[in-house]
């Protein structure tokens, strides 16, 4: 029994599944990238190293995070934390 073009099907079908699932966070993703820069004015880059950077230090993912941090911003709740105070404070520069 020749199982190549099951195996073909398979593997096609868990790719588009990667690729929507990937299609998915990234546009979370980006929305709190846009937060970010807008909120803290970041750059893009920056404000998608704070997102991994704190993926990395509370070992959340950063699709997860990303989500929360939008959910949040998108409350009363959370639109008065921003405006009064930082969510994530930015590192004092030193003066010379």
């Amino acid at each position: 029994m020749d199982l190549t073009s099951t195996l073909r099907r398979e593997t096609e079908q868990a790719a588009r599944d990667a690729v929507a699932g990937a299609n998915a966070t990234r546009g979370v993703i980006n929305q709190a990238r846009g937060i970010l820069m807008g909120r803290l004015l970041l750059s893009s880059e920056a404000a998608f190293k704070l997102l991994a950077g704190c993926s990395s230090m509370t070992n959340v993912k950063v699709a997860v995070l990303a989500s929360h941090l939008v959910r949040v911003a998108d409350t009363d709740a959370g639109r008065k934390q921003w405006t009064s105070s930082s969510v994530f404070s930015r590192p004092a520069t030193k003066r010379r």
